[in-house]
């Protein structure tokens, strides 16, 4: 008998391991679908919470911005997951969650496992996800000349900056390629160079423009960091013809044949692009975006002494894609800087305009 209770024993005991061993495979099997339908849903909400943010800063214009909360689960695939044109993904336990948007984001997300503050900022033309630490300033270089019979020459400069917390060492390639217009670095030896945490370089460039030349040309500045942080500048040279219209002056020397300008007065940024030189009556276009959709702004023009001129101050309606675009006549103004105030409820822009005669 107790023999056979000991078997008996055993065979419940077997029993009860297998059955045992049953429900933790199970119970491990639902455990690691639930863990990776939980890694996958967080990697949804950060990319749809990053995506929504782009697309908010982007609408309400350059200079917006907002930080956005985002959690980035185990299981990430470093190499599949970032910030790609206009898309932003995150690849966890081999699957893609992709949020895409219809206008271009740049920058980076973490993928090391946490919670994280990401930044999300309205560029010229694009989104930037997450903090980048080297910056350029202006992000884009347009000179203008007017074609002569000897060759020209100017110089600009582009501040490269550190805002990020740790020491970058940075190299710089300017591409420009062969023409009637030549752009090189003022300082060949400066193609490398270390900027600890708050610190700039000032990069100069040196532009030779050629003997009765005409045309537009084009080139870009880069500069790669050792965090893998890459900044690009535009670099656009315009020439143009100067063809000087016989001035119609009511006085010598009082009003001549003006530039005509296209100013635009950006949410954060303000932008004078030079055109070309017309007869006095030509105009002066103001346009400006990234202001309060179906609103007024208030649009003031003074002269170079500093007076309004006639008409201005006044109110200029903004479409609903928060655009507006006012019209001066410089007929019978005086030569000089002119001065462009445009302003509403919430901020105010400034920028500023020449009218000079033919050289």
């Amino acid at each position: 008998m107790r023999g056979q209770t000991a078997v008996e024993l055993v065979v419940i005991l077997a029993v009860s391991l297998l059955i045992l061993f049953v429900i933790i495979s199970i119970s491990s099997q639902y455990l690691g679908e639930l863990s990776s339908s939980k890694a996958i849903a967080e990697a949804r909400s950060s990319v749809d919470e990053l995506a929504n943010a782009a697309r908010q800063v982007y609408y309400q214009g350059e200079g917006a911005k907002q930080q956005v909360f985002i959690k980035i689960p185990e299981g990430v695939n470093p190499e599949r997951t970032g910030v790609f044109e206009r898309a932003i993904a995150i690849n966890v336990l081999g699957t893609d969650v992709v949020a895409t948007t219809d206008f271009e984001v740049r920058g980076r997300i973490p993928t090391t496992p946490g919670g994280y503050a990401v930044w999300v900022t309205a560029k010229k033309g694009y989104v930037l996800i997450g903090t980048v630490s080297l910056t350029a300033e202006p992000s884009a270089v347009f000179l203008h000349f007017f074609s002569e019979n000897e060759t020209q020459s100017s110089s600009t400069s582009v501040v490269l900056r550190n805002d990020g917390e740790v020491e970058l060492d940075v190299e710089i390639n300017l591409t420009f390629p062969e023409g009637g217009v030549n752009v090189s670095l003022s300082n060949s030896s400066e193609t490398s160079f270390h900027l600890v945490p708050g610190e700039s370089k000032e990069v100069w460039l040196d532009v030779v423009v050629g003997r009765n030349i005409i045309g537009s040309f084009g080139g870009v500045l880069r500069a790669n960091a050792s965090n893998g942080d890459e900044v690009a500048v535009p670099i656009a040279v315009d020439v143009t013809s100067q063809s000087c219209l016989p001035p119609s002056c009511p006085a010598e020397g009082v009003n001549c044949t003006p530039h005509y300008m296209v100013i635009e007065t950006f949410n954060d940024t303000t932008y004078t692009v030079l055109k070309d030189i017309f007869d006095p009556s030509e105009n002066v276009v103001i346009s400006g975006s990234g202001w309060e959709a179906f609103s007024r702004v208030s649009v003031d023009i003074k002269n170079p002494g500093g007076v309004s001129v006639a008409g201005y101050p006044k109110l200029v309606e903004v479409d609903g894609e928060g655009v507006f675009t006012d019209t001066w006549n410089t007929a019978g103004s005086v030569v000089g800087v002119y001065t462009v105030r445009v302003n509403d409820s919430a901020k105010e822009r400034f920028t500023t305009f020449n009218i000079s005669g033919c050289r």
